[in-house]
């Protein structure tokens, strides 16, 4: 170890004396380590992929359809990068309806993909009325950014004039269509997006649907409970107020003057409150009757999907992002 370690000290002085002799020698070797060193940081940032950038509005989670039949909100985008699986959901929202979605038989959708594709498949679930799962298939770990496009097929019918017009105002009241557009795209990156890491579980279509419908049962049950609750505490409550209009009418027989006033005050506001509390009450009957309905739809859906009387969309294509 010890002549190791002379052998550097002398090697390190015989460098230093040859420099210290060697002036020009020594300004070419810092010259040209300084260049070797520029050459590599240049030739790697050229080699090195970049990731695309892109901006605000391409990466947008809300979008319309331009022909007036709807929205399309991307509410979450999961990446299994152990399973090669992507998981997205989608909520829907018909424009001729405060509650329903977008018919899912109207939509058609498309993959695009930038980077490699190879056997890179979408899946559509249509799990409510207004929720929609998307499956991404064998995702190759080097995807660079993938976009998914749907296309509403349903007509826009709100601006149809079925009125009769006359000669003189055709010219004016012929429109065009054209400009109507009936897709949404959803640009998704690798980096740089709002694509987060986490587990998919490698579920069948089956599976996810039935999983989804259990969830959904499960809250709906539970709300009707707790409406259930609400319309006890509401009935409840009338049945005091009704204890209170009582004691108030007999008090009033024996009232005169401004005492009278106050008392006839009281119980106008204890039956606004009455009236108020029954509304409630008829607005929670309203919802676990409906709730009641939905409970049934999905048990229906859910046996039509596990017996195979429900089909899947099969026909999505895959396309290379250009």
């Amino acid at each position: 170890m010890k002549k190791i370690w002379q052998k550097m000290v002398f090697q390190f002085r015989r460098w230093k004396n040859y420099s210290y002799h060697h002036v020009i020698a020594r300004k070419r070797l810092i010259l040209g380590s300084l260049l070797g060193i520029w050459l590599v940081i240049l030739i790697s940032g050229i080699l090195t992929p970049h990731p695309p950038r892109f901006t605000n509005d391409e990466l947008a989670t809300d979008q319309s359809f331009g022909n007036g039949t709807g929205e399309v909100h991307l509410l979450s985008q999961t990446y299994s990068k152990k399973n090669g699986l992507i998981m997205l959901k989608f909520t829907t929202k018909a424009s001729d309806s405060d509650k329903m979605g977008l018919n899912p038989a109207n939509l058609k959708w498309r993959l695009y993909v930038k980077g490699e594709q190879e056997d890179m498949k979408l899946e559509v679930i249509p799990i409510l009325d207004n929720e929609i799962t998307v499956i991404i298939r064998n995702v190759s770990p080097e995807f660079t950014a993938l976009a998914v496009d749907i296309e509403n097929r349903a007509q826009n019918t709100a601006g149809v004039n079925t009125d009769l017009t006359d000669s003189s105002s055709i010219s004016t009241t012929t429109t065009s269509n054209k400009g109507d557009d009936a897709h949404v795209q959803f640009l998704i990156p690798e980096t740089g997006g709002k694509l987060k890491r986490g587990k998919v579980a490698n579920l069948s279509r089956k599976q996810i649907a039935k999983q989804a419908i259990n969830n959904d049962i499960k809250r709906l049950k539970a709300d009707q409970r707790r409406l259930t609750k609400a319309i006890d505490q509401l009935q409840k409550g009338i049945a005091s107020d009704q204890r209170d209009q009582a004691d108030l009418n007999k008090q009033k027989q024996y009232q005169t003057g401004q005492e009278l006033m106050t008392t006839n005050a009281e119980l106008d506001s204890i039956a606004n409150d009455m009236a108020s509390k029954q509304s409630d009450i008829e607005a929670a009957q309203k919802s676990i009757q409906e709730a009641g309905q939905r409970v049934r739809l999905l048990q229906k859906k859910r046996a039509d999907i596990l017996s195979g009387r429900y089909h899947f969309d099969d026909s999505i294509q895959t396309y290379k992002m250009k």
